[in-house]
């Protein structure tokens, strides 16, 4: 009876991994929010602005038109919201 519970117990963590794996690798939901969070990072100057840049254009290839258009609209919406506001007296 012992192994019995020792054998679904090793199933069960080798469907978990397989999930999460699946995910990581094939979710559109992870490729919207990287191109989103590159959008935002490749925005700013720096050092690292031209990596960000190639690393967005790699994850467009992968999203439509369209939601390259919706991730464009909501970026914009975030750094509007988060831009630097010169001091009030």
């Amino acid at each position: 009876m012992g192994w019995v519970l020792v054998f679904a117990a090793v199933v069960g963590a080798l469907l978990a991994l397989e999930t999460t794996l699946l995910h990581i690798t094939s979710d559109p939901l992870n490729d919207a929010q990287a191109y989103y969070w590159l959008d935002i990072a490749a925005s700013s100057q720096g050092p690292n602005q031209g990596q960000y840049i190639a690393n967005r254009q790699n994850v467009g290839t992968r999203l439509t038109i369209t939601e390259v258009d919706d991730i464009h609209y909501r970026a914009m919406k975030w750094k509007a919201a988060h831009a630097p506001r010169p001091p009030t007296n």
